[in-house]
């Protein structure tokens, strides 16, 4: 993540994901929280959206 509009492109995209109540991308701290119904999703889907993005996961 290089910039703000790296972490709000981070943010749209798991915001798009079917479950996901809540994301917070911090681009200062190069983090992300997201919280979600594991009903509907998983880390990994949350993991394959961020990838997905253009972005790796540490």
């Amino acid at each position: 993540m290089h910039c703000q509009s790296c972490a709000d492109a981070i943010g749209g995209s798991l915001r798009s994901l079917k479950g996901v109540k809540e994301a917070k991308v911090e681009f200062a701290k190069s983090k992300a929280t997201v919280r979600f119904d594991p009903g509907q999703t998983d880390s990994l889907k949350v993991r394959k959206a961020i990838e997905g993005a253009g972005y790796r996961v540490a």
